[in-house]
Order: structure tokens, then sequence, then C-alpha cells
């Protein structure tokens, strides 16, 4: 919905202070830093329904496998198994969560492999709220524009299923527009 100035209202709830907040979402933060665990905790307890932490991969898993997340947010270099060899372990086995890979350790390398391993985004610390406030945005941004593409995809494909009679040039067009935005 557009205001006078022509913005875009977001899809999540905004308070006067201009706080995104998710009440119906869950983060899992994953880092074995006590002070960055700390700082995203205390920034996202009031934005989510739920925020959970772990210092290490065994128990990020053991929390994920309880309970479901939107979001993950995890260090890539973790004591024991990396960030990145978990997500994409995670993803073999068909898991979809949106993840935001954070490290000290910013190089070419490690970039691309957070993002091969399917992370969402990669965000180098040391890193502001600001800057993590943002990203999430644009997580939950794409999972609601990927939930509406699903749900697209299955009407258009009760369309065609529902069997569409017409020869008309007019329903051929329709038709073949239909099968163009949402194959």
């Amino acid at each position: 919905m557009n205001n006078a100035l022509g913005s875009t209202t977001p899809r999540y709830a905004r308070d006067s202070g201009d706080i995104r907040r998710y009440p119906q979402k869950s983060v899992l933060i994953v880092d074995d830093e006590f002070g960055i665990r700390n700082f995203l905790v205390k920034g996202l307890s009031d934005r989510f329904a739920l925020v959970e932490f772990a210092e290490d991969v065994e128990k990020a898993e053991a929390l994920r496998l309880r309970c479901h997340f939107d979001l993950i947010i995890a260090d890539i270099r973790l004591p024991g198994r990396s960030g990145v060899e978990w997500v994409t372990e995670m993803r073999e086995q068909g898991g979809t969560t949106a993840v935001i890979f954070i490290t000290a350790h910013a190089d070419l390398e490690t970039a691309v492999a957070a993002l091969r391993a399917g992370a969402a985004d990669f965000i180098v610390k040391p890193f502001r709220m600001d800057q993590m406030l943002a990203s999430i945005e644009r997580c939950m941004e794409r999972q609601q524009i990927q939930r509406e593409n699903f749900v697209l995809k299955r009407e258009v494909g009760k369309l065609f299923d529902s069997g569409i009679v017409g020869e008309s040039e007019c329903i051929r067009g329709l038709l073949a527009l239909l099968q163009r935005i949402a194959p």
C-alpha cells in the first residue's frame, strides 16, 4: 500500500519507533562468541516471537530438530563443524530455512562457500544492529515472495487442470501469459 510519499508500506509490523517486528517468526543464533550471541539475542528478542541460541553446530542442530526456525544466523567458523558444512548438510536434507552467515574472516573464498551453501546473506563482523536488521528484513521479504509464488503456481496449475476451454486468440494469449508468469 502506498502512502502520500509513494513509498511502500512494509509487510511486517512497525511500532512508532520504526522497529520491525516479526511476531510469529523464530530465529536461531549460532555463534561461539558470547558477546556476539548476547548482542544478537538482546537486539532481536523484542522483534521475534522466539529467539534461541547455541554456541556450536551440535547444540544448534538439536534445537533445530526440536523447533521450526524461520531464520538462522550462524557464524561460519564454529568449534567442531563449520556453519557452512552444517547448512550444506541441511540443504541436502531438504531444509529451506533462510540463513544469514556472519564471520570475522571475510575473503572471497569464504563468501563464495557461504553462498554456495545457500546463504541468503553474508555479514562481516563487527557489524551494527541496523545492518543485521536490514539483512533480516530482506530475508523475510524474500520468504514472503517465495510463499506467494508457491501459492500462485498452485492456483495456475489448478486452472490448467480444470481444463479451461477456449480456442480464441484472447484465451490462447492468456494461457501463454499464465504459463510464462507461473511455470
